[in-house]
Order: structure tokens, then C-alpha cells, then sequence
């Protein structure tokens, strides 16, 4: 009997741990531009291209001050970020953010809080945002942004232009 409650134990153990959950990720990362000018606190997004066998449910991120990204896997019920994507096609849209980021928003978390007055809470303007980026390019279903992500991940720039 001793010999079966191991043998059911170490079995056990095997599944619990022996292997990453979830879908393989490869890192994706680049720079937003419009035309030719880096693009700032905006909201990209990878859809996969189901008509082309995409799989997963896409990744997302944020442009820094600098029009930089990394992407993040939308892993649904997963409590913690994934950095990257999943090998495949992808239709590629970059928008507004909801609610308005800034540089600080990409400060260490300790140069965030470094006054001891506490942070307002986000509100929206009163003032219509400035909107940048053309229309075509938020919609996943008109973007003309169509991305291969290879088996290497790697950099991926994103162009856009005033006028598609």
C-alpha cells in the first residue's frame, strides 16, 4: 500500500507542476509611429485572425512616452501579466485609451507615490480628448494593420498614417 500512495502522490505532483500552463508565448515588442512620429499613450491591440487559424484570445499594452510597447497575453482568469503573444496572424489596432495615461503612469511605482498626498481618482474631461489616430485603425474589422508574429517573437513596429 505504501508503494501505490507514493507512486499516486509523485503522479500527482507531475500534473500539478511538471509543465507551464497555458498556450506558449513569444515576447512581441516595437514602436508606434504616425507618420514617421513616435505615438504615445495609446492603446495597441492584437486580434487573431480566425479566417487564418489564429488561436488564443490576442494580446494588448500601452505605448509609453517614447511611443514604445510590449505586449500582454489576455489570458482569461489569469492573475497575473503574461508578456507576449501567440504564434499566428493578427489584425492589429491601436487607439485612444478610455481613460487618459501619462508618463507617470510609467513610473516606477515608487517615484508614483513618492508625495504623501494621495492621487486623484480618475475622471473623465469635460473637454472632447484630441483624437490622433485615424478612425480605420481602431476598428479590428477595417484595420489595415495585418501582422505575422513568427516563432521567434521579436520587434515589431508599428506604422501608421494620417491618411491610410
Amino acid at each position: 500500500m505504501p508503494l501505490r500512495a507514493f507512486l499516486f502522490l509523485a503522479a500527482a505532483m507531475l500534473i500539478a507542476c511538471g509543465c507551464d500552463r497555458g498556450p506558449k508565448l513569444v515576447p512581441v515588442n516595437g514602436i508606434i509611429t504616425l507618420d514617421g512620429k513616435p505615438l504615445p499613450f495609446k492603446g495597441i491591440y492584437f486580434h487573431p485572425d480566425r479566417s487564418a487559424g489564429a488561436e488564443g484570445n490576442g494580446a494588448g499594452g500601452f505605448s509609453d512616452p517614447e511611443g514604445k510597447y510590449y505586449l500582454v497575453a489576455n489570458a482569461s482568469g489569469s492573475t497575473v501579466d503574461k508578456r507576449g503573444v501567440q504564434v499566428g496572424k493578427y489584425r492589429v489596432t491601436v487607439a485612444e485609451p478610455i481613460v487618459p495615461i501619462s508618463a507617470k503612469d510609467f513610473a516606477p511605482q515608487k517615484l508614483q507615490s513618492e508625495s504623501k498626498i494621495p492621487e486623484p481618482a480618475i475622471g473623465f474631461s469635460s473637454q472632447p480628448a484630441k483624437r490622433e489616430i485615424p478612425a480605420v485603425y481602431s476598428s479590428s474589422e477595417l484595420t489595415p494593420l495585418i501582422i505575422d508574429v513568427p516563432e521567434s517573437g521579436g520587434e515589431v513596429n508599428i506604422e501608421l498614417k494620417s491618411k491610410p
